[in-house]
């Protein structure tokens, strides 16, 4: 990931190619940070508790420098970032408009978003 500045303005450039594995490892590693940091509805990072939704817990791990742009409130634009790709994935995975929809609105409990992140890594491993 290459990151620089201009006009305040963060711009990061993201590959554009992550592998199945790779992407399952980031999966697994979404469920491990829910369980560390806990899970929030309605707000991608909660400042208190430092808890985060399904989406946050995605940013988080698999582009953490954006997550700390996007928790401190920098305007920030990413190019060739396959995080469209991760989330519209995990939107299918769960069958809803959004993960954050999701995550807000039809998700019971963290378990049940920790179970979807470890059956879509699941389902990338056996692929």
């Amino acid at each position: 990931m290459t990151i620089t500045t201009t006009g305040g303005m963060a711009i990061i450039m993201i590959p554009d190619q992550i592998s199945n594995a790779e992407l399952a490892d980031h999966y697994d590693a979404a469920a491990d940070y829910l369980i560390i940091h806990g899970w929030t509805k309605g707000e991608l990072y909660n400042n208190r508790t430092g808890a985060v939704c399904a989406s946050g817990a995605l940013c988080a791990v698999m582009t953490p420098k954006l997550f700390t742009l996007v928790t401190e409130g920098k305007p920030i634009v990413i190019i060739g970032s396959p995080y469209a790709q991760w989330m519209e994935a995990a939107r299918r995975a769960v069958g809803s408009q959004s993960i954050s929809h999701w995550n807000d609105y039809l998700a019971k409990d963290m378990n049940e978003v920790i179970e979807m992140f470890r059956s879509r890594a699941k389902e990338l491993r056996d692929a």
